[in-house]
């Protein structure tokens, strides 16, 4: 059963607290302390607290009077140390019970290896007075559109709230409708960017909209602003013209997965499921053992099974591997060279000739059979591959994507038997204690495209705007700090989607989405890997907020077949060639 996290006031809980710690044990509770019990109370047992509190107290008790030196007092640093205390004895006592966990064979296949399909993510809808998500339920289409903007809005706004405070700086989002009436005020707002009507820049949240003047705006740095994005500004708002003037904006910060899943409750938004504290451990302890295990990742954009020159270089790709068999292979579309669309001339079909691709790759792995009989394979599609492509004709189309049909996948799939997955785009795969995001998307040329250009930003990269020659040729010479212009780019890419918490941060105008599936687009919590196949933006192998991000790149330049091995027991990742 699954067993969703809540918020317990910890005035609610110290009448509990009180007749089982103090009157029962002579253990005065300070307020940090009985904080630090609440949060840990809630995301522990959830609604049923109140049945499961009292045997949790007494044992609580008993390993707080082991140390003599804790005193009297319950404080939030102690408690904080007991409850450790308490999650290593249960690990300890899990290894010791059968040896269930003492081999990786005997976990549950969920635990080792699931490939999770965005059709297959239940949508747990957000709670934002409780700042919490309740318990999955069904939601009509026509209000599923209406939450699209309104979850990502109240997520990102507790998430930057919780930021501040942890920094030791508190402090609250003016909503657009206090405006009203408060001439010549300052206001910091969380709002989304938009474009209104009358072709203005505004900001908009669940309270109202209102135009925005970015004349004088300075945003910070190293982040694209493009319509659709949540963004965090500060300006002065007039009553003469109803006009908020923004002075800075930034993106809300980001933050890393194990806060996240903290604040959360430790529930698991991909499977709707409460995470297990101990069996996490127990599976990070098994991941790092498997530190041979690798992941192969075959880029997009040019793995065309009907050309000639990729089956040859699949062919070498795989006879390298054959010697030592990876963990698994991803391959990412498209797999057609065309738009796969009806024809209606006397030419061979473009399905057949899609079909007779995959028939040619069966044939190719058949070849090897160490590399088909210990390596599963993962088929992410792209903008050509059907049936997407019959609408729209190779361009972007509505995320996310469905698998590909049954009609090309019945050859490979009787040479690969049960590891082979057809996955939608995007996707998740859980290895162990990991979350791998996988993602086929051209992102980097449409944030470059929809990039907000800030009148005050240019006219300072104006070079006649009345600055010396000379001056204008020093900003030419590269500052000895400063980064390489495809690592920038590469951080630019993910610090945007990462701060965003969404995979396709965009109005529907410019990549639409489909409502019902939004949710299996959120990167809240950030995944514990970020595999991005992006052909327009520079090779990724970085780390951002714990999260790390790659980008294999296209599969094939020249001659040469570029592809990247992933280990997962290390989150290192090796870029080689193969020459065909």
């Amino acid at each position: 059963m699954t067993t969703l996290p809540v918020v317990i006031p910890p005035q609610v809980l110290r009448p509990v607290v009180y007749r089982a710690l103090t009157k029962k044990y002579g253990l005065a509770i300070k307020l940090d302390g009985l904080q630090e019990l609440a949060k840990y109370i809630g995301s522990s047992y959830g609604a049923q607290w109140k049945d499961e509190i009292n045997p949790f107290l007494d044992t609580f008790a008993a390993q707080w009077r082991n140390d003599t030196c804790r005193g009297i007092f319950v404080d939030g640093v102690h408690v904080r140390q007991v409850l450790a205390e308490l999650l290593e004895e249960v690990i300890v006592q899990s290894r010791s019970q059968d040896g269930i966990l003492e081999n990786h064979q005997d976990l549950p296949v969920e635990d080792v290896w699931q490939c999770i399909n965005t059709i297959q993510q239940r949508r747990v809808p957000y709670n934002h007075w409780k700042k919490q998500f309740d318990s999955p339920a069904n939601t009509s289409p026509p209000a599923l559109k209406q939450d699209m903007f309104s979850t990502r809005y109240y997520i990102t706004r507790d998430r930057s709230l919780r930021n501040a405070a942890s920094l030791g700086a508190p402090f609250e989002f003016t909503e657009i409708k206090n405006f009203m009436g408060k001439d010549s005020q300052n206001f910091v707002v969380l709002g989304l960017l938009i474009m209104n009507n009358k072709g203005k820049w505004a900001l908009e949240d669940p309270s109202g909209s209102i135009e925005i003047d970015i004349s004088q705006c300075v945003p910070t740095p190293l982040s694209y602003y493009m319509p659709g994005c949540i963004v965090i500004a500060e300006g002065i708002y007039f009553t003469v013209g109803q006009t908020f003037h923004v002075t800075s904006m930034t993106h809300p910060p980001g933050e890393k997965r194990v806060d996240s899943q903290l604040a959360l409750g430790n529930l698991d938004l991909v499977r709707a499921t409460h995470l297990d504290k101990q069996r996490l451990i127990v599976l990070h302890e098994k991941e790092i053992e498997l530190d041979e295990n690798e992941i192969i990742l075959l880029g997009g954009e040019s793995m065309f099974l009907d050309q000639q020159n990729v089956h040859d270089a699949l062919r070498k790709l795989f006879a390298k591997l054959e010697e030592l068999p990876p963990y698994a292979i991803i391959c990412f579309g498209s797999f057609f060279s065309k738009p796969v669309i009806p024809t209606s001339s006397n030419a061979i079909p473009s399905t057949t000739l899609y079909r007779k691709g995959f028939e040619s790759l069966a044939v190719i792995l058949e070849e090897f059979p160490e590399l088909v009989s210990s390596t599963k394979f993962v088929f992410v599609p792209g903008n050509n591959d059907p049936w997407k492509s019959m609408s729209t004709l190779g361009m972007d189309g509505v995320l996310p994507m469905a698998p590909l049909p049954s009609l090309v996948t019945h050859k490979l799939e009787r040479v690969l038997k049960q590891d082979i997955v057809w996955a939608t785009n995007p996707c998740r795969i859980m290895y162990y204690s990991q979350e791998i995001f996988l993602v086929r998307d051209d992102l980097q040329q449409r944030l470059k495209v929809h990039d907000v250009s800030f009148p005050a930003i240019a006219s300072s990269k104006d070079p006649h705007s009345g600055e010396e020659e000379g001056q204008y040729i020093d900003q030419l010479v590269k500052n000895p700090d400063q980064l390489p212009r495809e690592l920038e780019q590469a951080r630019k890419l993910v610090k945007t989607v990462l701060d965003q918490g969404h995979i396709s941060p965009f109005v529907e105008s410019i990549r639409p989405v489909d409502w019902e599936q939004d949710h299996t687009l959120m990167l809240f919590p950030a995944p514990t890997t970020l595999i991005l196949c992006d052909t327009t933006a520079p090779k990724l192998n970085l780390t951002y907020n714990g999260c790390k991000a790659i980008n294999p790149g296209s599969l094939i330049v020249n001659r040469k077949l570029k592809y990247s091995r992933y280990f997962p027991s290390t989150r290192n990742c090796i870029e080689e060639e193969v020459l065909f």
